[in-house]
């Protein structure tokens, strides 16, 4: 459950919580809050991304892609994608979409109107990944792997 707290508070946050900082709007509400929304199973969460509408991605070691909304704290997440494994990347798109890396070696597009596609596969862990659109029909992911950066674009 969503959780308010004063910026300075005590915060007791373990392996399945999810502390973030949220920000509003100008004018919508005054100073800085923080506010936990839920669990990410039972398990850490690994990697964090904003989308351009304000709504959170994460990606946990229970290896789901999970969409959050700070508007409504109380609903649960929606689940966009699996891994197999730990996520430990996820990156925003224009438009709302996400792409997420995890242990598998996969690298995933989800939009969350129509689930997930498989963009890449590297064979093992995807440790960081970024994510960009040079162009209004081409999608291009940057990944490492193994002490390397890959670039793939569709």
């Amino acid at each position: 459950m969503a959780a308010d707290c004063d910026v300075g508070a005590d915060l007791e946050v373990g392996p399945a919580q999810l502390v973030l900082t949220c920000l509003q709007p100008c004018g919508t509400v005054s100073g800085d809050r923080l506010a936990r929304f839920g669990r990410h199973g039972q398990d850490w969460v690994r990697a964090v991304a904003v989308l351009p509408d304000g709504r959170i991605v994460t990606g946990g070691d229970d290896g789901r892609v999970l969409l959050w909304d700070p508007a409504d704290p109380h609903h649960p997440p929606a689940e966009l994608g699996r891994h197999e494994g730990w996520v430990f990347a996820v990156a925003a798109l224009p438009g709302g979409r996400v792409a997420s890396g995890g242990q598998d070696g996969r690298a995933l597009l989800c939009d969350p109107a129509s689930g997930c596609i498989e963009f890449a596969r590297l064979g093992s862990w995807i440790i960081a990944l970024a994510a960009m659109s040079p162009r209004p029909s081409e999608t291009c992911l940057v990944a490492a792997h193994k002490g390397h950066a890959f670039r793939f674009c569709r």
